[in-house]
């Protein structure tokens, strides 16, 4: 009885999961959350990305670094198919756009952001997706810092 739960548990887990998994004693959250409830096929879909500092000292996150499609290349993109299939898209790093802001997060302070996920995922069909980001700190030599999941609906 011993040798079967631990195996359930992880099968459980393996085949729910679309990301990494989270860990709650991380120095920052990230929370993302649909900018629209549904968008049409073609058009971008973004997420609002609020970034916040639960640590007790002041964590410099770098300058944003968008690149071409309106992405964040500092995170990592998961994303899912209603039959949970991976619809990750490969996107360039190449050179970024934008002014390059240094961001600097104080003990409670957080910083938000709009992120198109169409251009790291790939949308181009009607339905329902599930997306998930992550963000590695190498400064902070943590694990990554993994988001909430949020459901983008797309339609025709």
């Amino acid at each position: 009885m011993k040798l079967i739960a631990p195996i359930l548990l992880v099968c459980f887990t393996a085949s729910g999961q679309v990301g990494p998994s989270s860990n709650s004693t991380q120095p920052l959250q990230i929370v993302i959350s649909p900018s629209v409830l549904q968008v049409k096929v073609g058009l971008p879909a973004r997420v609002v990305v609020r970034i916040s500092n639960t640590s007790n000292y002041v964590i410099n996150l770098g300058a944003e670094h968008f690149v071409h499609g309106g992405i964040d290349a500092r995170f990592q993109y998961y994303c899912s198919d209603e039959t949970q299939r991976s619809v990750k898209r490969s996107y360039p790093i190449m050179g970024s756009l934008g002014d390059r802001t240094m961001i600097v997060l104080k003990p409670g302070e957080a910083h938000t952001e709009k992120i198109d996920v169409s251009s790291a995922c790939d949308l181009a069909t009607p339905g329902t997706y599930e997306v998930q980001l992550s963000r590695d700190l190498t400064n902070l030599q943590s694990n990554p810092i993994v988001s909430n999941k949020v459901t983008v609906s797309l339609t025709p």
